[in-house]
């Protein structure tokens, strides 16, 4: 089982590879990482 495709599905995540950077952005805005 791929959990990190888990972990995109639970956050709404991005709907294709162009969507990816902006929404990891989005993630991890105001967290250091």
């Amino acid at each position: 089982m791929n959990y990190d495709a888990l972990l995109f599905l639970s956050f709404g995540g991005p709907e294709g590879p162009e969507d990816v950077r902006p929404f990891l952005e989005n993630v991890t805005r105001g967290r250091g990482v």
